[in-house]
């Protein structure tokens, strides 16, 4: 399946000398085009052969030229604004009145945060944190916003002894969820059901692993978070403007109170 975070994750990785740099450079900067592009067309824009698109497309798990400029074109009929979580009035909002429509944005935020506080259910986090500190393995797994806090989460529950992996290729991934056993424990982070999306397939292989499986989410109501043995909702309410803020606001709060109960005085 297509995603931009793919193309952003290896520019990310990679110099400007490298093939495929050049080639998610020209299509991002060329999207409206894309769509009516033969193979050829590309590859000459690119100065590559249209077997290196080709192979470019498997790359990046997409069967075919024809399966890349679909997703393109599927993906330029949603606004940028819509990719900001906002509609079109609030973008008209925030055109006319910035300062009112950061007012609105910062209570949004605030009102989460005030949620977090007092639906937090501490002995079900507390159980939670010492299942951490007794697993002898333990993978966080996120998607886009949400890697970044399992990241961090992992630099966190370092400095407090516990060694977790993140892993971010798909290959390691999924070896690691099969080597998985009763002994392991994998957290997922999703602010709003985005990886049940993206890819519902790990999610099954997860969730019918011998490991233990916890669900941490901003009250995604999704089918999927059934299958989890353990979901935890940091907040009560959706707000779907403030992405992840909550979420952070939560995990923060996890790892300093493992480390009040688990690492050094």
């Amino acid at each position: 399946m297509f995603d931009y975070q793919n193309f952003l994750k290896y520019l990310n990785a990679h110099d400007e000398n490298d093939t495929y740099f050049r080639i998610i450079l020209y299509i991002l900067n060329h999207q409206e085009k894309i769509p009516t592009m033969s193979i050829s067309e590309l590859a000459d824009e690119c100065f590559v052969s249209a077997a290196t698109i080709s192979r470019f497309c498997k790359h990046f798990n997409l069967h075919s030229y024809a399966t890349l400029k679909k997703e393109i074109a599927a993906a330029k009929k949603f606004s940028n604004f819509q990719g900001l979580r906002m509609s079109k009035k609030e973008a008209q909002h925030i055109q006319s009145n910035p300062q009112e429509y950061l007012q609105f944005y910062a209570n949004e935020i605030k009102q989460s945060i005030d949620d977090v506080v007092s639906h937090l259910n501490h002995a079900e986090i507390d159980q939670l944190l010492q299942n951490i500190h007794e697993a002898q393995e333990v993978i966080l797994i996120g998607y886009s916003s949400t890697l970044d806090l399992a990241k961090s989460m992992q630099t966190s529950l370092m400095m407090s002894n516990k060694i977790t992996v993140v892993p971010e290729e798909e290959a390691l991934l999924n070896t690691m969820i099969q080597q998985a056993n009763e002994q392991t424990m994998i957290i997922v982070f999703s602010s709003f059901g985005t990886i049940f999306n993206k890819n519902a397939d790990l999610v099954n292989k997860i969730t019918n692993s011998a490991a233990y499986s916890v669900l941490i989410t901003q009250h995604t109501k999704n089918v999927f978070t059934n299958f989890f043995d353990q979901t935890i909702h940091a907040t009560s309410n959706n707000y779907l403007q403030i992405g992840t803020y909550p979420l952070t606001f939560f995990i923060d709060f996890i790892v300093r109170r493992f480390a009040s109960l688990y690492g050094k005085h």
